[in-house]
C-alpha cells in the first residue's frame, strides 16, 4: 500500500523518531482507565459508594459506646408549688454532677427491631446541704420492634441496598469503558489524519511529477494553456491539503495526548482492518442482561418502588409495637453502697395505632403507592424490550460495519494504485487531463468511503463494547480487564 510507504518514509526521515514510542488503539484504552485523573475521581466515586454499603452492613453488627459527662455545675433558684395549699415559694439548686455509662446496641434482622443493654453511674454533690449521692444502674435491657411487618421491612431495604451497590459497581465499569469509547474516538481522529498527512504527501508528489511533464509539454505546444492552468490548479490544491492534513494531525494528536494526560511524544500504530470478530447478537445481548448498569437501574426503581408500596400500606393500616426493659439500680450516699442489693425494674409495654375514619386518605394512598408500582412494572417491561431491540440492531450494525470497511480498504487500494497508474500513463501522453483528473476524484471519493467505514466500525464497536461491557477480541467481560 503506497500511503503505508509514505508513512514508513516520514517516520524514517523524523530527526525525532528515535524519542518517540509508537501506542497502539489498545494500549491507549487501557491507559486511560489506569493512568488518568479521570479514572481516579470515577474510582473515587464508586468508593464511596462502597462505604455506603459496607456501613448498612455494619449497621446489623453489634455496637459499643462510652458516654461520660465529666462535670455539670447548676447555681439557679427554681420555683416550687406547695402541694397542700398551693403557694410558691423559691428554693436555690446548688449542685454538681457527673455521669458515665457504657452501652452495647445491637440491631435484630430477623424481627425489624433492636436490644439494647448498658450500665451506669450518675453522682450528684448537693453544696448546701454538703451531701453526695451516687445512682447506679449496674445493669439494664431494653428490646423494642414492631409486632408485625419488621422483618419484611428489612428483606425489602436490604433488596434496595444491595441493588444500589450493584447499580455503583456497573457504573463504574461503564463509565471507566466510556472513557475507553472516547480514547478510541479521539485515536481514530488523529489515525484518520495521519494517514490523510501521507496521502497529501502522495498526492502533492505525483502532482510535482505532473506539474513539471505540463511545463515541457506547454512548450512544445502539445497541450492549452487553459490545460496546463487545470494542471497548475491541482497542484496548487494538494499543496494546500498536504498543509490543512498537517495542522489537522497535530491538533488531533495535542487532543489524544490531553485527554491521555500525556506528552505528545508519540506515534499511532496502524488500526487492524481485517478478521474483526463476529458478533453474535444473542450472545451480546445476554452480555448486557448481565452487564449493563441500565437494567440493574430499572430493577432498582422496581424495588424501591415494591418497598414505597409496602411502606404505605403500614403506614395507612393498622400497627403496632412492643417494648420491654428490665433493669437494676441502687441509690446511696457512697459509690461501694450504690452497688449493694440492687433493687429490680421492669417495664413493658404494647402500642396499637388504629386508623378509623380519614376520608378515604389512607386508601387513595396506597392507590397510588400501587398504581406507582404498576406503572413501574410497565416501564420496566418496555425499556427491556426497547433495550433488546437497540442491542440486536447494534450487533448487526457492528458486522455489517466489519464487512464494508474491508471491502471499502480493498476500492480505496485499487483506486490508489489506478491513480498511480495513470499518473504514469499521462507522463507518457497517453491520456489527457480530463481522464487524469476523473481518476482523482474517484480516488478521492474511495478514501471518503474508507475514512467513514472506520469510523463507523470503532464507533459501533465501542459503543456495542459499552452497552455489553464486554470485550469481544478478548473473549472477557471488562470487570477484569479494568480491575
Amino acid at each position: 500500500m503506497k500511503i503505508l510507504l509514505a508513512i514508513i518514509l516520514s517516520i524514517i526521515l523524523c530527526p525525532c523518531t528515535n524519542a518517540q514510542k509508537i501506542i497502539t488503539l489498545e494500549e491507549a484504552v487501557e491507559h486511560v482507565v489506569q493512568h488518568t485523573r479521570r479514572a481516579r475521581s470515577i474510582r473515587l466515586s464508586y468508593e464511596n459508594s462502597t462505604l455506603r454499603f459496607h456501613n448498612f452492613q455494619k449497621d446489623f453488627l453489634p455496637s459499643i459506646s462510652f458516654k461520660i459527662a465529666p462535670f455539670s455545675f447548676n447555681r439557679s433558684f427554681e420555683r416550687l408549688q406547695n402541694a397542700s395549699d398551693g403557694s410558691y415559694s423559691y428554693v436555690e439548686d446548688y449542685n454538681g454532677s457527673s455521669s458515665c455509662g457504657m452501652f452495647l446496641r445491637q440491631k435484630i434482622s430477623a424481627t425489624g427491631g433492636y436490644i439494647e443493654m448498658g450500665t451506669s453511674l450518675y453522682y450528684l454533690r448537693e453544696f448546701n446541704s454538703n451531701r453526695n449521692s451516687f445512682n447506679s444502674r449496674p445493669l439494664y435491657i431494653s428490646l423494642s420492634q414492631p409486632l408485625w411487618g419488621g422483618r419484611k421491612s428489612f428483606r425489602l431495604n436490604k433488596a434496595v441496598e444491595i441493588l444500589n451497590f450493584s447499580v455503583a459497581t456497573k457504573r463504574l465499569i461503564k463509565s471507566l469503558a466510556d472513557c475507553q469509547k472516547e480514547t478510541a474516538t479521539l485515536y481514530l481522529q488523529a489515525y484518520i489524519a495521519r494517514n490523510n498527512v501521507a496521502y497529501s504527501k502522495l498526492m502533492s508528489l505525483a502532482s510535482d511529477t505532473i506539474l513539471k511533464h505540463a511545463k515541457l509539454e506547454l512548450q512544445y505546444g502539445r497541450i492549452a494553456p487553459h490545460e496546463y492552468k487545470q494542471v497548475e490548479l491541482q497542484w496548487a490544491e494538494h499543496a494546500y491539503q498536504a498543509s490543512l492534513a498537517k495542522s489537522t494531525y497535530e491538533q488531533s494528536m495535542h487532543l489524544l495526548a490531553n485527554y491521555l494526560e500525556s506528552d505528545n511524544n508519540f506515534l499511532l500504530a496502524d488500526i487492524t482492518i481485517k478478521n474483526h470478530p463476529f458478533i453474535n447478537v444473542d450472545i451480546a445481548y445476554q452480555h448486557a442482561l448481565s452487564n449493563n448498569p441500565q437494567l440493574l437501574e430499572n430493577e432498582l426503581l422496581l424495588a424501591t418502588a415494591r418497598k414505597r408500596l409496602y411502606d404505605a400500606k403500614n403506614e395507612t393500616r393498622t400497627s403496632s409495637s412492643i417494648s420491654l426493659n428490665y433493669g437494676i439500680n441502687q441509690y446511696a450516699h457512697s459509690i461501694s453502697m450504690a452497688y449493694r442489693h440492687p433493687s429490680q425494674q421492669q417495664n413493658a409495654q404494647i402500642t396499637l395505632s388504629l386508623p378509623i375514619f380519614n376520608w378515604g386518605i389512607n386508601r387513595n394512598k396506597r392507590r397510588m403507592a400501587e398504581n406507582d408500582f404498576q406503572q413501574e412494572l410497565i416501564n420496566q417491561e418496555q425499556s427491556r424490550n426497547d433495550f433488546k431491540l437497540y442491542i440486536y440492531r447494534l450487533s448487526h450494525d457492528c458486522n455489517n460495519a466489519a464487512k464494508h470497511l474491508e471491502l471499502a480498504l480493498q476500492a480505496y487500494q485499487t483506486a490508489e494504485e489506478t491513480y498511480i497508474a495513470m499518473t504514469r500513463q499521462y507522463a507518457l501522453a497517453r491520456i489527457t487531463i480530463a481522464d487524469l483528473q476523473e481518476t482523482r476524484n474517484t480516488l478521492i471519493e474511495y478514501k471518503k468511503t474508507f475514512d467513514e467505514a472506520l469510523k463507523n466500525y470503532v464507533n459501533d464497536y465501542y459503543e456495542l463494547r459499552v452497552l455489553t461491557l464486554y470485550d469481544f477480541k478478548k473473549h472477557t467481560d471488562i470487570n477484569f480487564i479494568i480491575y
